[in-house]
């Protein structure tokens, strides 16, 4: 069902105008041969930052780039991108066993 993810970019960029400086960054996404899931089912994309997985957002559509807001703190910290398949409807705020 699943197509190997070929690539991955990730850059980060300011967001904000906050005087003290930013406190998001833009995180694009670059995925190849991402399947669309149907209603029943998001893409949820997560870095890991000090060992614990923080959401950068939900998305369907499998048209890439796609760019999320960030803290940027989180993101500086972050070591890892994780990218998740979640119920549409997910009570569970934690990432779900499958993973890509």
């Amino acid at each position: 069902m699943f197509f190997a993810i070929l690539a991955i970019g990730i850059i980060t960029t300011s967001c904000s105008n906050d005087d003290d400086g930013p406190t998001t960054a833009g995180l694009t996404l670059d995925l190849t041969g991402l399947e669309e899931l149907g209603s029943d089912y998001v893409y949820e994309g997560w870095i890991i930052v000090n060992g614990a997985p923080v959401s950068t957002g939900t998305f369907t559509s499998v048209t890439f780039p796609q760019i999320f807001n960030v803290d940027v703190t989180q993101l500086a910290n972050a070591t890892k991108f994780v990218l998740s398949i979640e119920p549409a409807v997910d009570p569970n705020p934690e990432p779900a066993p499958t993973k890509i």
